[in-house]
């Protein structure tokens, strides 16, 4: 457990305003896109004519990787989409390949930062037929691009592609030599430096002025809480404040306004400690509850919410995990309406492969 410093909070705040544009959001950032071109070296790699809509660079950008393809297109892209969606803690959007042939996108979660990347099949001007897969950083965390989500997804290309290092080793701008180990630990929430850290939380998930709420900071909270309530310790602090955090985080789950799929992530995984800490209050154990709670796993992983990735699986677990730790903590004298029980049925019906959802709904008792 690391001291709870300013330095370490400043760093979270500066991770989590980065840019938010591509992610099934309306919030804006500035552009973390590095638009500097470098002169590319010729890859030797031999290909077959090329595909006309395969894009061409004038030259490798700049804080990218390039990783040269061993085999044809078709098969090369063929392996990138089953790469990417195998991609563990991760929302991946295959593109319409209609409109936008070979690619792909990725929303990487590390602990209390994310990323959004691109990864797609290219050419370089002046290497003749050579191909590559681009993996390009779009937005967030770039510790989290260059050491999770690059060498993962280059593990599960396999040899479809040759490994190659970061072009023109741009350091991520979030992580600083000294700040990588902290990474690894959580704050300090037991300490009473945490109590205003705690405050500002609470309040960014209530209404500004009573009317709006402020996604941007809502989203910051909900990340660093996010990570830091998997801790123990940190939990038994947190779930102190349950009533101002469980209640409000499921309204805001429900506010058409609420689209970013990482705010989404990390509110599910703060809900689903909750549910299995058996910390929810008593008057949130009712079906209502449930019915709130299957409606937001239908809204952020069956809906398509617009930006490059449109729906968010790892939300969607999540939620379904916290219903079943939820619902079998619902007294036997709580009723399930009509209406709610078609709410569950089909929920059940959107994830025929989660055997264990149905019977942790009690689905068959409540029809009855």
């Amino acid at each position: 457990m690391s001291n709870l410093t300013s330095s370490l909070v400043q760093n979270n705040q500066t991770q989590q305003s980065s840019n938010r544009k591509g992610v099934a959001s309306d919030i804006k950032g500035p552009s973390s896109i590095h638009s500097d071109y470098i002169n590319a070296k010729p890859n030797d790699v031999k290909q077959k004519p090329s595909d006309p809509s395969i894009p061409t660079v004038p030259n490798k950008l700049g804080g990218a990787f390039y990783l040269p393809v061993t085999v044809d297109a078709e098969k090369a892209w063929a392996q990138i989409e089953k790469a990417m969606i195998a991609l563990s803690n991760a929302d991946v959007t295959i593109a319409d390949q209609k409109k936008d042939k070979y690619k792909s996108f990725a929303l990487k979660y590390f602990r209390d930062s994310f990323m959004l990347a691109q990864a797609s099949l290219t050419q370089v001007e002046g290497e003749g037929k050579n191909l590559y897969v681009e993996l390009r950083k779009l937005e967030g965390d770039g510790f989290v691009f260059a050491d999770e989500f690059k060498p993962e997804l280059t593990t599960n290309l396999g040899d479809v592609v040759k490994d190659a290092p970061l072009i023109d080793e741009i350091k991520p701008e979030s992580v600083k030599p000294d700040e990588k180990n902290a990474k690894d630990k959580y704050l300090e929430l037991n300490s009473e430096l945490s109590l205003p850290i705690i405050e500002n939380w609470l309040t960014s998930f209530r209404p500004v002025g009573g009317m709006k709420y402020d996604q941007m900071l809502i989203s910051e909270s909900l990340t660093v809480m996010g990570w830091n309530c998997t801790d123990a310790d940190n939990f038994k602090v947190l779930s102190e404040y349950t009533h101002d955090i469980v209640g409000p985080i499921l309204s805001i789950l429900r506010l058409p306004e609420t689209t970013y799929l990482p705010s989404a992530f990390y509110a599910a995984k703060i809900l689903n400690e909750f549910a299995k800490g058996k910390a929810f209050e008593d008057e949130l154990l009712n079906w209502q509850t449930v019915e709130t709670i299957a409606k937001t796993v239908m809204k952020f992983g069956q809906n398509n919410l617009g930006g490059e990735v449109t729906s968010s699986r790892e939300a969607a677990g999540l939620l379904i995990s916290t219903l079943k730790h939820l619902a079998p903590q619902i007294p036997k004298t709580e009723t399930c309406s009509k209406e709610i029980v078609q709410v569950l049925l089909d929920l059940v019906k959107s994830y025929p492969d989660d055997a264990d959802l149905s019977k942790a709904l009690n689905i068959e008792e409540n029809i009855q």
